[in-house]
């Protein structure tokens, strides 16, 4: 249980009381806040669910593993880990310095077609397709949509792409094919990730092709990374719209995780304080404007938020934010070996199986929210949904800290736009990671709050 200090409309102190893992906000007196027509924030509200219905997450660790099911809802196919950029931030880049990636070809393609009937199971609601870059796996990745186009014509294809390849034939086969498009560009900075593709006119005049096309059916976002270098998300939003116009559909892929030193030394991914009020009031800013809503990203955690506070989301339901904890969700390379998440490779410890022994796959590589001690002790739980599931050690210590800071103004906008109520300070037994020089398998070693209380700004 949290206390919550704010301040009401009339700048009066008022305090209110908050437990993530019951999802319960209580006044001085312990009587339930109301939340008066949640239905008014919650549209389109698939995450508007009757909690009580659900099971019990599973709290996965290498001691107890996870297993999927042929029965796929969520398909993640990893075409390869090349790329033609080399983001310093990027998740990826441990993985491809270690060879962990597998070489692909248009014939694994071919075979990965010919023995999915196997050990596929029904129609997947989604199907993604990932790199490295997916477009320079171009050949492949159009046998592959053909044949998966042609079996399952209900399900929601997306491609993730830093977009630098995009030209008139792609133009037509996403249109053709009815592909949604993840575009990862960071707005003004780019330079983190490499070349701006936007800066020769014939790309840019490409794009907006794919934006006009695609954005009014909702087929085309562009997703930003939050660094410590670009987290303004006012600033990243209109450098968009300067591009695009006010139709186009920003987006984050969310703050920056660190995954490898080199992420730590070049790619921005530690914040300052300054960097992190930054994020914290623009994030807070859009929530209670109502400009949010122009960020899918934004609006998704506000109204899961809401819906959590509305229904009393117990969090023994809760599995990570990423979904790949879930049975039903699979990453998968065209040589069906079974992935941790689609930016890992199988030459490493991160391959868990294979399609054609289902009962032997292990999700053994990771660990469930409910699993560190940190977790089980954040206000932003319900939020964060416990940042990367396979970190460990400093790089799952840093991570959190920014998931943390993002996470923050989330609470804080919802309890305003819910309550008006502008929330100061966070109170309570708040256990943090602790930095150290060795890493842990999993972080053992916690800071408790020494001050009881936490400027929320």
């Amino acid at each position: 249980m949290f206390k919550l200090h704010c301040l009401d409309p009339l700048g009066q102190p008022k305090s209110i009381y908050y437990d993530p893992h019951t999802s319960e906000i209580t006044d001085d007196s312990g009587v339930a806040l109301v939340i008066e027509d949640p239905e008014r924030f919650l549209s389109g509200g698939r995450m508007y669910n009757n909690w009580t219905e659900l099971g019990s997450a599973n709290p996965i660790s290498p001691q107890n593993p996870g297993r999927k099911s042929p029965n796929v809802k969520a398909l993640k196919i990893q075409m390869g880990l090349n790329c033609n950029y080399s983001c310093s931030y990027c998740s990826q880049a441990a993985h491809l310095e270690h060879g962990e990636a597998v070489i692909t070809n248009i014939d694994d393609a071919r075979e990965f077609l010919v023995t999915l009937d196997d050990w596929l199971q029904g129609e997947p609601s989604k199907i993604e397709l990932w790199g490295g870059e997916p477009f320079v796996y171009w050949k492949a990745m159009q046998v592959l949509v053909s044949g998966l186009r042609q079996r399952f014509p209900k399900s929601e294809f997306n491609v993730v792409t830093n977009g630098s390849l995009l030209d008139d034939e792609k133009f037509a086969w996403v249109i053709d094919n009815g592909i949604g498009l993840a575009v990862s560009h960071d707005g003004p900075g780019q330079p983190l990730r490499g070349p701006d593709p936007l800066e020769k006119p014939e790309m840019l005049a490409t794009w907006r092709m794919f934006v006009d096309a695609l954005v009014p059916v909702g087929g085309m976002s562009f997703n930003t990374v939050l660094t410590a270098a670009n987290c303004d998300v006012k600033a990243i939003r209109q450098w968009f719209v300067d591009r695009f116009g006010e139709h186009v559909v920003t987006n984050f892929e969310g703050v920056a995780a660190v995954h490898h030193d080199n992420a730590r030394h070049k790619g921005d991914v530690l914040f300052g304080k300054s960097e992190y009020d930054v994020m914290k009031r623009s994030i807070y800013e859009a929530i209670v404007s109502g400009e949010g809503g122009t960020n899918p990203a934004i609006f998704n955690r506000v109204r899961d938020f809401i819906s959590s506070l509305a229904l009393k989301r117990p969090s023994r339901v809760l599995g990570q934010k990423c979904g790949m904890d879930r049975e039903k969700s699979l990453a998968v390379d065209l040589k069906g070996n079974v992935l941790t998440c689609h930016n890992t490779g199988a030459n490493s410890k991160h391959r868990i199986g294979s399609v054609a022994d289902f009962e032997s796959i292990s999700l053994d590589t990771s660990y469930h929210w409910s699993t560190r001690e940190s977790c089980n002790y954040c206000p932003v739980l319900q939020i964060c949904q416990g940042s990367c599931m396979y970190l460990e050690g400093d790089d799952f210590v840093d991570s959190c800290e920014n998931e943390y800071n993002y996470g923050l103004p989330f609470l804080a906008g919802v309890i305003q736009l819910l309550w008006g109520l502008m929330l100061i300070d966070i109170e309570g037994d708040i256990r943090r990671p602790k930095r150290s020089q060795r890493a842990f398998p999993v972080p053992l070693v916690v800071e408790k709050n020494q001050n009881p209380q936490q400027r929320v700004f």
